[in-house]
């Protein structure tokens, strides 16, 4: 094993610069998951517009609205769309609860699911 101290600055610099990557990569991460947030809030407040219209008082018609988006959405994500449908509610329970909060999730490098 070579020891030399030319040998070791170079070893660190380069885990430095690993580790540098590391940490703009997460950040990155974290600002798509923010704005993937954003996106699924948006799809739900349409479901929600849309239901708004259906001049129907029975459960059954007042939730296609929302299946049917929360089937596209999933359908694109290759996700269930039941299972979409409750991503798109927490979206939307995340960025309506505290935008500055949500917005910060994209800049701090913490994933958005740890912002909440």
């Amino acid at each position: 094993m070579n020891t030399s101290p030319a040998h070791s600055r170079r070893d660190t610099r380069s885990l430095g610069a690993v580790v540098a990557g590391l940490e703009v990569t997460r950040r990155r991460i974290a600002a798509l998951q923010a704005e993937e947030l954003g996106l699924l809030a948006r799809a739900d407040a349409i479901a929600a517009e849309q239901t708004a219209r259906v001049p129907s008082a029975e459960r059954r018609e007042r939730e296609m609205p929302a299946r049917a988006i929360a089937a596209e959405v999933g359908a694109a994500l290759r996700l269930p769309d039941r299972g979409m449908q409750d991503r798109m509610r927490d979206a939307t329970m995340l960025v309506g609860g505290s935008r500055r909060r949500w917005r910060r999730c994209g800049r701090d490098g913490s994933t958005a699911r740890m912002c909440g």
